[in-house]
């Protein structure tokens, strides 16, 4: 039997998917070297797709494998042989089968010296059914750009026809992909041929088209002059923000930031801004959400006084919304509106709503307003603003979810660098050493970084006076994990407080660690004195004196990982 006929015979295997599919993807560096690049086109791929089943697996493995044949059939030259089963697989009424397919048509087209043979395939699409028509909007639109002016006439006709297509699905994906089309046409092909394109498709009867067209509004406003985008792009944009669909909506608010650099401010500012606050009231709250992820980027495009006018008014309704998403979405941005609104506004307006949204029922709403502390930082010397961010910190430090708390440790630093060592000292000290002996491993990894950053901003002394104690007090725990933290954290605190505090502090508690009775502890001291040993030998062969003998111990100990360790060390 034949390589060619076992194959085959693989591929008609009835009972056994995987086989054929493996079958498949053996085929490039089996069959295909032992067939050479002429039988391969002429005896195995014409009647390859033919003999693969419609098992789903089956046909997505060969959409895959395919365009890695290219160069087994003989390169680009002879790239046909592949478009072929290709132009199949883009018929298939999966979704998976169609889209590896078109995606593999790309890839071959990219590397052929001409994309029109894969041109040429997707107008032939448009003749077939609407799963076709589908593949067909999706290659027309990427190719769009790379062929000539001639080409593109006839592409936008037929494009035309895809997006006036009957049935909906085809709609919404030429829809979907009319911004490359725009992109990338003529102007006169933009005004004469899309634009009306475009006006149909954001009053389509069906809302999944509309959504789509959203996305077409910021494309042809980049394409458009000021007054064509007042009079035309404007309108539409009314149109969706008024639309009966809350997903249209939905679609506007969450891409209205792009849609507003497209326009640039000063459009944003007088004409789109009261779509913006439309949304930003609306009915439902995912619409509300999505508007007020978007209130400081849109703040900074109108600027400080229509800010001001125009946005702070809604702000309260907001912080004070039923959803908690709403109000999430608002604590994670209100702090950047400071900058917009200057220091007199943010302490007049913008600290009773910071308040209030830190005393929020909700620990993820606290920690949006924490997490962006570093948004007002000039005002976190504010005594009201550092009592209430304290008042905060300290409940959602204990908070139930370790993600909670993780997100807590990560502004711990900007906060010690902003309210100075004596106010963290007295406030924030003993939340960070209490993480040490957290019961999640992420908390306490978290909270040696948190203290590393902490003693670069408060220096060796302030880590040698406060993180030292607190490490030889871990070092004694009754819990063997929390031990270990403690040299986890004298391993990352030695490389920024000297070799004067690792000698004189530090390794004193290493040492004393090697007589523990927990193996698991004995070998981390082996392998923080390896991280410490190049510390140790730059601060003078005399500071090493005192571990020889700790290591001779180490490397008779009971335990065989223990020995390994010591080993490695004394090596």
């Amino acid at each position: 039997m034949d390589d060619k006929q076992r194959v085959l015979d693989s591929l008609n295997r009835e009972n056994d998917v995987q086989v054929r599919v493996d079958t498949i993807r053996d085929i490039k560096a089996g069959i295909a070297t032992t067939l050479g690049p002429e039988r391969l086109r002429e005896e195995l791929i014409p009647i390859l797709i033919d003999n693969v089943d419609d098992e789903d697996q089956a046909l997505l493995a060969l959409a895959e494998e395919l365009p890695g044949l290219l160069s087994a059939v003989g390169g680009p030259e002879h790239a046909v042989a592949i478009l072929i089963p290709l132009e199949r697989l883009a018929s298939a009424e999966e979704l998976a089968i169609r889209t590896k397919a078109v995606q593999s048509l790309l890839d071959v087209s990219s590397k052929m010296s001409s994309n029109m043979p894969v041109v040429e395939l997707a107008l032939r699409l448009v003749d077939g059914d609407w799963f076709s028509r589908m593949s067909s909007s999706i290659l027309l639109a990427k190719l769009y750009g790379s062929v000539d002016d001639d080409t593109k006439a006839n592409l936008t006709s037929t494009y035309t026809t895809l997006c006036n297509d009957a049935t909906p699905m085809v709609r919404r994906s030429a829809c979907d992909h009319l911004k490359l089309v725009i992109a990338s046409a003529n102007i006169s092909i933009v005004t004469d041929k899309l634009l009306p394109i475009f006006s149909s498709l954001v009053v389509d009867e069906q809302d999944s088209v509309r959504i789509m067209a959203v996305g077409c509004c910021g494309a042809l406003a980049k394409r458009l002059s000021k007054e064509q985008n007042i009079k035309l792009i404007m309108p539409a944009i009314k149109q969706c923000a008024d639309d009966k669909s809350w997903r249209v909506r939905y679609a506007l608010a969450d891409d209205f930031i792009n849609l507003a650099n497209a326009l640039g401010g000063v459009l944003m500012a007088e004409h789109l801004k009261p779509a913006f606050i439309q949304l930003l009231s609306d009915k439902e709250p995912e619409i509300r959400t999505a508007a007020a992820r978007e209130v400081a980027g849109i703040a900074k495009m109108i600027g400080n006084e229509q800010a001001v006018e125009n946005i702070l008014p809604c702000l309260p309704s907001l912080a004070t919304d039923a959803s908690q998403e709403v109000r999430m979405a608002l604590a994670s941005n209100l702090m950047a509106l400071a900058p917009v609104f200057g220091m007199k506004k943010t302490k007049e307006h913008l600290l009773p709503l910071i308040f209030k949204l830190l005393a929020d029922t909700d620990p993820k709403v606290r920690l949006g307003i924490i997490s962006k502390a570093e948004e007002v930082k000039d005002l976190i010397g504010d005594q009201e603003l550092s009592e209430h961010l304290l008042a905060a910190i300290s409940e959602l430090a204990h908070h139930q979810l370790w993600r909670v708390r993780l997100s807590v440790i990560e502004s711990i630093p900007l906060l010690a660098e902003q309210l100075g060592v004596e106010f963290f000292d007295a406030k924030l000290g003993v939340l960070c050493f209490g993480w040490l002996s957290d019961s999640v491993f992420s908390i306490r990894t978290a909270a040696i970084e948190n203290l590393q950053k902490i003693t670069r901003i408060f220096g060796a002394v302030w880590c040698q006076g406060n993180v030292v104690p607190r490490l030889v007090e871990l070092s004694k725990h009754s819990n063997y994990l929390y031990r270990t933290t403690c040299l986890f954290a004298i391993t990352a605190l030695a490389k920024d407080v000297g070799d004067d505090v690792t000698v004189t502090s530090l390794l004193p508690i290493v040492l004393t660690m090697a007589e523990d009775r927990v193996p698991n502890i004995r070998f981390n001291v082996c392998k923080t004195l390896i991280e410490l040993k190049p510390v140790l030998a730059g601060a003078g062969s005399d500071k090493w004196t005192t571990v020889p003998p700790v290591l001779d111990r180490l490397v008779e100990d009971p335990d065989r990982d223990v020995r390994h360790f010591a080993s490695v060390l004394v090596a």
